[in-house]
């Protein structure tokens, strides 16, 4: 590519066709190649056989994961339902999250899960964007005032130090972490999940 001039190399990516998988997102036209050592076909199937790393996971998703690929959809001109949002939450996120859990948790792979719910008004991308893909990390990184000019309220900070405090036991001692700010592993059916799930 290094040889090729930037015409060259827009004509080239303007032929290249996106799979459409989902009417939500477009694959992107340049993307890694399947070759089974680094990137795999199939990873549904691999979590399935536990063919995966034995060591500790923390998985979640936000609950409106869709408020943040809207924006894109719209700048199409794409015009979903609620349902075909809802349906593209649902597959992309939250049931292989679920997966990935449930798969960990089989194998005896300690598992912690987590779903992110918080709607602050200093990240809004606009006003129903809600809990959008990626927004959580406004809580690690603590950014959103600088970036939109609005104070972070006292619950925004008050979580902020919670969600810090806890990646942070998680990312110092990923066996035990999570167990000592009382945050118990993943059990699908256990009171802990039942009870937060109703």
């Amino acid at each position: 590519m290094r040889k090729q001039n930037a015409t060259a190399i827009l004509a080239a990516a303007s032929a290249v066709k996106v799979p459409t998988t989902n009417p939500a997102r477009k694959s992107p036209a340049f993307q890694p190649t399947v070759d089974n050592v680094t990137v795999f076909e199939n990873y549904t199937l691999l979590s399935q056989q536990g063919k995966f790393a034995r060591i500790p996971y923390l998985v979640g998703h936000n609950a409106n994961e869709a408020g943040f690929y809207k924006v894109a959809a719209y700048a199409q001109g794409s015009k979903l339902t609620d349902k075909q949002w809802d349906v593209f939450n649902m597959q992309t996120f939250f049931c292989p999250s679920n997966l990935e859990a449930a798969h960990r948790r089989r194998r005896h792979t300690p598992v912690w899960r987590f779903r992110y719910n918080a709607d602050w008004e200093n990240t809004r991308l606009y006003p129903t964007s809600g809990a959008y893909h990626g927004v959580e990390f406004n809580m690690i990184f603590g950014e959103s005032a600088e970036i939109t000019g609005i104070a972070e309220s006292d619950a925004q900070r008050q979580l902020q130090g919670q969600m810090r405090s806890t990646w942070g036991s998680f990312i110092a001692d990923p066996q035990h972490g999570l167990k000592a700010q009382g945050w118990p592993s993943y059990d699908p059916e256990g009171e802990f999940t039942k009870t937060r799930s109703r």
